[in-house]
């Protein structure tokens, strides 16, 4: 399924594959809850370095991560990857975007929590920041966000109609 396009075609609740062209190649796709490689609402699906898929699973509260090729390869969020929406760190409350950086970082734009999130390539937690207020540095519902090739990471605060810039958690150009 090697593939440089990729859409969260989030009403239909699949992952479509695109060609060059833009001509529909295979699609991961099943709508349901709890099992890996299910559905409710994907949002976002960015390519990592490795060109793993990662995928913004919105109303299932969870992150997954599928193989260049498509395979399901795990799933972090709540308790075991279930779709169990919380407020505790690693848990979601409706994921609606996500990045990965050129180290393999994986930060989630957790909604509800108005907060980001972050994470190693295979879900381990590393830090989270942001509360519901409106003071620079926190959030009222981060809808979107992207991560520079310095690794500033770009958060658009919905609620507070702002976009706001942060440093790096891990540096990302060596000797330094």
């Amino acid at each position: 399924m090697k593939s440089d396009n990729f859409v969260a075609d989030f009403y239909n609740h699949r992952v479509q594959a695109l060609a060059s062209n833009y001509t529909p190649l295979q699609q991961i796709c099943k709508k349901g809850r709890i099992i890996g490689g299910n559905f409710d609402y994907p949002a976002d699906v960015p390519i990592g370095p490795d060109d793993s898929l990662y995928v913004a699973d919105s109303y299932n509260n969870r992150i997954q991560k599928f193989s260049p090729d498509g395979k399901f390869e795990t799933k972090w969020g709540g308790f075991l990857g279930t779709g169990l929406k919380g407020d505790s760190s690693g848990s979601f409350n409706v994921v609606t975007a996500i990045e990965v950086d050129a180290l393999g970082q994986v930060f989630v734009a957790d909604f509800y929590n108005h907060r980001i999130q972050a994470f190693t390539d295979e879900g381990d937690f590393l830090v989270k920041f942001g509360s519901q207020v409106s003071v620079p540095g926190v959030f009222e519902r981060p809808t979107e966000m992207t991560v520079d090739s310095k690794g500033n990471i770009y958060v658009v605060d919905f609620g507070n109609n702002r976009i706001q810039k942060f440093a790096p958690l891990i540096s990302q150009t060596k000797n330094e």
